[in-house]
């Protein structure tokens, strides 16, 4: 069964969340989506189009999104803990961001500055508190990777088929706006097309400049770490070479 219209209008135009002129920029494989949404992906594609017609940029603000279909965790005060709950995944890519952005290192592990920083800046299309650009390579949003894998063979070969194009448009985003800036692509199975968007050779953990740009590949914030090994610090550090390279 092929892409329905909601799936192949995600697929190719939704990036996600932000500005493209921001200075932080982070890319994932795709977005997550709640188990609650049973793979429909009507809902958003219906709050995409209503968004992205102010621009069609391809870019929403994260809250306005979220809240549009649905999702306030990530957003709204949780009544049992009186702070926002920080989305597993983004956790990560904030504590890489305080670091390169030199916050107190007394305050790097404080997770009410993430609660914070999330609800009011992550991915934020405001022109003055914009300054991350929070996008996927692909545009169709998966509960979980196995959900991803488990689709039909001709459904992946359309979403193969539409990499190239969004390879492309992060690329002329990249270049058509040049500025000092880093860009984080997570997901180590992904090295060749983050090879493609940088247009260099990459190697994880390894900050690389090209131009003003500082590219650098890392694990994925949910990938398994072995015993005895400190995922925190391992963003910290790639927070920190970030930190000496883009500065």
């Amino acid at each position: 069964m092929p892409l329905t219209e909601d799936e192949l209008h995600l697929a190719e135009n939704c990036f996600g969340y932000g500005r493209w002129e921001a200075d932080h920029w982070f890319i994932g494989l795709e977005e997550g989506q709640a188990s609650w949404e049973m793979n429909d992906f009507r809902r958003r594609a219906e709050v995409f189009r209503e968004l992205n017609s102010k621009d069609e940029n391809g870019l929403t603000d994260c809250r306005e999104f979220h809240h549009g279909i649905g999702e306030k965790r990530w957003h709204t005060e949780n009544p049992k803990t009186g702070q926002v709950d920080v989305q597993s995944t983004w956790r990560y890519l904030m504590l890489l961001l305080f670091t390169v952005k030199e916050y107190p290192k007394p305050d790097l592990l404080r997770e009410d500055l993430k609660c914070v920083y999330q609800a009011e800046r992550w991915g934020v299309k405001d022109n003055v508190a914009g300054e991350t650009c929070v996008i996927e390579l692909s545009g169709l949003p998966a509960n979980n990777s196995t959900v991803s894998k488990e689709r039909p063979k001709d459904v992946q070969e359309q979403l193969g088929a539409i990499v190239p194009n969004r390879i492309k448009r992060i690329r002329h985003e990249l270049t058509d706006n040049p500025k000092r800036r880093f860009v984080v692509m997570y997901g180590i199975t992904q090295k060749k097309n983050w090879e493609r968007i940088a247009g260099c050779r990459l190697q994880e953990g390894v900050p690389a400049r090209v131009g003003l740009t500082t590219f650098i590949v890392a694990k994925h914030p949910v990938a398994f770490f072995a015993k005895g090994a400190s995922k925190d610090e391992y963003w910290i550090e790639l927070g920190k070479k970030l930190g000496v390279e883009s500065n």
